[in-house]
């Protein structure tokens, strides 16, 4: 899957990023082709595994050289212009966050959880009731990142969810793209469940529901 995720980020129609690779101490250290002359792909190998999915895009974005920020989990696919797209919305509205919309997709042709798009524009007090915004979804930029103090490494699941409730209670500038830029793969390992309205909210539990009450507290401190 990394090798598919790689590949649809060096096929961007936008070519001046550089691809930071941060492997969590996998089992097996991935194995990679690149074309003999690429020279944007920064790939690092953490000495142990950190238990947290969030600990590697801290670290990635601690040795970033750019002025903005894009993720991509290695199970899901950028499309061609998927980096064009949010970078011109990013630029055009001079906004802190901007995120493009998803479409489902899976191996697997008994899938039962959601297939097709997924577009919702940014409201806080929705997604403080469930997440709709992808990790691989989003770009930000990274004074934004430093005011909201990084990825919430406190929780091993829903740092996206996190992270998108916590620029908006830090009051930051978040534009929705309604355009589809990203493939995301159903495999074994994802999580989350239905909701009446179509899209994808993970589970949560009380705890994890209080937290996100108690975020405007700890956002206002920063």
């Amino acid at each position: 899957m990394l090798q598919r995720a790689v590949d649809s980020v060096l096929a961007q129609t936008f070519k001046d990023f550089e691809l930071i690779i941060v492997d969590d101490h996998s089992k097996e250290p991935p194995k990679l082709n690149l074309p003999p002359d690429e020279k944007r792909v920064i790939a690092m190998r953490l000495p142990y595994n950190t238990g947290y999915q969030v600990r590697p895009k801290n670290i990635g974005i601690m040795i970033a050289k750019g002025q903005y920020i894009a993720y991509l989990d290695d199970d899901n696919v950028y499309l061609p212009n998927h980096l064009e797209v949010l970078y011109k919305a990013i630029k055009k509205h001079n906004a802190d966050v901007v995120y493009g919309d998803r479409i489902y997709k899976s191996n697997n042709p008994n899938e039962k959880r959601f297939m097709g798009k997924q577009s919702f524009p940014y409201d806080l007090s929705q997604i403080e009731q469930g997440n709709y915004v992808d990790t691989s979804d989003i770009m930000h930029t990274i004074q934004a990142i430093n005011d909201v103090g990084f990825w919430d490494i406190f929780w091993e699941r829903k740092g996206d969810w996190l992270l998108m409730v916590r620029f908006g209670k830090a009051k930051k500038k978040i534009i929705h793209v309604p355009e589809v830029i990203t493939e995301y793969w159903w495999h074994s390992g994802n999580i989350g469940q239905m909701n009446p309205d179509g899209g994808l909210y993970p589970q949560a539990n009380p705890q994890f529901r209080k937290h996100l009450r108690n975020l405007a507290k700890d956002v206002n401190k920063l």
